[in-house]
């Protein structure tokens, strides 16, 4: 084997991992964006790279933006990164309050 039919193969074994990796987080992305909370695919990977469960903070983000919060993706993560165990009961509790500020107007 020559050195371009290497280089070929290499790179060839880069895209492919560039596109499994692209197309796991496209659908998570794709999710956000239909359901009118757009997230911006960076800040996707990078909330995999710090290991946080982006589907899972992913899902609470579309409930608060749905129920017409104004959070960011960012914040929930914060959130889940100090109490993961109380992660749910926190959106919960954020929902209840925002809708109960909602009734009284």
């Amino acid at each position: 084997m020559n050195k371009e039919t290497i280089t070929m193969i290499l790179g060839g074994i880069v895209l492919f991992g560039a596109l499994v990796a692209f197309m796991s987080y496209f659908q998570i992305w794709l999710r956000c964006l239909l359901s009118g909370a757009p997230v911006n695919f960076p800040v996707l990977v990078a909330m995999k790279l710090r290991n946080t469960p982006v589907a899972r903070i992913v899902d609470a983000y579309i409930v608060c933006v749905t129920v017409g919060m104004a959070i960011q993706i960012e914040d929930l993560e914060k959130e889940y990164i100090a109490a993961p165990e109380d992660f749910e009961l926190y959106v919960k509790e954020l929902v209840k309050i925002h809708r109960e500020e909602t009734n009284k107007q």
